[in-house]
């Protein structure tokens, strides 16, 4: 969610999605996190590039003015739909890559602490 250009919203979408489908309401708002003030411009740009060569349609250039969510409608349906599909496949590689990420880094946590669990079981012995 927060790689989709609905800048007020990403917050509320991504809570309210981890609400339905019962995950981490914590994580779904950090992950939002990704758009903070400082590079959105920069990462919007670059979803701009992805949703261009995805849908080579788009007329309009990028403009990082245009960063709220009521200006790139005005913009046009077509501006918002190149940022939005652009959002969507950069958003589903970088979830696809936190969730590998994530899974090795648990699994490598939960052998040291079994680890660790085993020589002090043999300690006592």
């Amino acid at each position: 969610m927060g790689c989709l250009p609905i800048i007020p919203l990403q917050t509320v979408v991504a809570v309210g999605f981890a609400f339905f489908i019962r995950c981490s309401k914590i994580a779904a708002a950090l992950g939002t996190w990704i758009t903070n003030p400082l590079y959105a411009p920069f990462v919007y740009y670059g979803l701009y590039l992805v949703g261009r060569m995805i849908i080579p349609t788009g007329k309009k250039e990028f403009e990082p003015e245009d960063l709220t969510l009521l200006n790139l409608i005005n913009i046009g349906w077509d501006f918002f739909w190149l940022m939005f599909f652009g959002g969507v496949v950069v958003g589903m590689v970088l979830a696809c890559c936190t969730y590998l990420l994530s899974v090795r880094i648990i699994r490598a946590f939960h052998n040291n602490r079994d680890n660790r669990r085993r020589v002090k079981r043999l300690k006592r012995i």
